[in-house]
């Protein structure tokens, strides 16, 4: 085993493992090892993660890089937690992958407000809402739920003494291939993936909320999506990341 190499040598952005992270995380900087690393784009790998998410057998390091959205920790556990349900899973896959929550349903034959709280509960379960449910954790169920592959990414396993992690990583989207996007539409678009809110984009690109609230709807309509997840689907569908 080799020590984490601090030195940005991952094809994506933003991808130095910080040490103060590595501290509050193991208690000794110099105890997290790197053991593999290889491409993410493997047959399998969104179901793997996704099944292990599900199982209990892997569990979200939300503290580890809060700032960087298309990278996600998890740490594998020697004792599996609870699981989450099936049919919260199938609700929680369902609206990841962009589907209304009208429309799953009018396809399980329940109410709207049970879909809504087993979505609630699935997510709880994860330590997430709806808002701030990571980039990779929803591409992830996206790639698996619709059969595409992941965006050039990168997979690691890191230990540290009896512990496991494992560091999923995406490039940042760039919407570069989306040719009907305005640029001010293709930088919100981005910022919405990463699940940045209104407020967090305006003060990025020095606007008001409102005039964000315009370009999000003016993205929407030119994307034929009705939300995040929606516009997540077809930018993997149509490998416009």
């Amino acid at each position: 085993m080799q020590p984490v190499d601090t030195s940005g040598a991952l094809p994506c952005a933003a991808m130095d493992f910080d040490t103060a992270e590595a501290r509050a995380t193991t208690g000794n900087q110099s105890a997290l090892r790197l053991v593999h690393s290889a491409p993410a784009t493997v047959d399998g790998l969104p179901s793997s993660l996704w099944a292990g998410l599900m199982g209990g057998h892997l569990e979200l390091r939300h503290e580890l890089s809060p700032e960087v959205p298309w990278i996600v920790w998890f740490r594998e556990r020697a004792r599996p937690g609870p699981d989450i349900p099936e049919r919260e899973s199938q609700i929680l896959e369902r609206v990841l992958s962009g589907d209304q929550q009208k429309t799953i349903a009018l396809d399980l034959g329940v109410s709207e407000a049970t879909v809504s709280g087993r979505l609630a509960r699935g997510l709880g379960n994860l330590g997430l809402v709806r808002r701030t449910v990571p980039l990779v954790v929803a591409v992830v169920a996206c790639a698996r739920s619709i059969g595409v592959s992941l965006p050039p990414s990168r997979c690691e396993v890191f230990s540290a003494g009896d512990s496991r992690f494992r560091r999923v990583a995406l490039p940042a989207p760039t919407l570069a291939a989306a040719r009907a996007l305005t640029g001010a539409q293709r930088a919100v678009a981005c910022m919405l993936l990463e699940g940045r809110s209104r407020a967090e984009m305006a003060a990025q690109r020095a606007t008001s909320v409102s005039t964000i609230a315009v370009q999000l709807t003016s993205l929407y309509t030119t994307m034929g999506a009705s939300g995040r997840f929606a516009l997540l689907r077809r930018v993997l569908s149509e490998n416009l990341w």
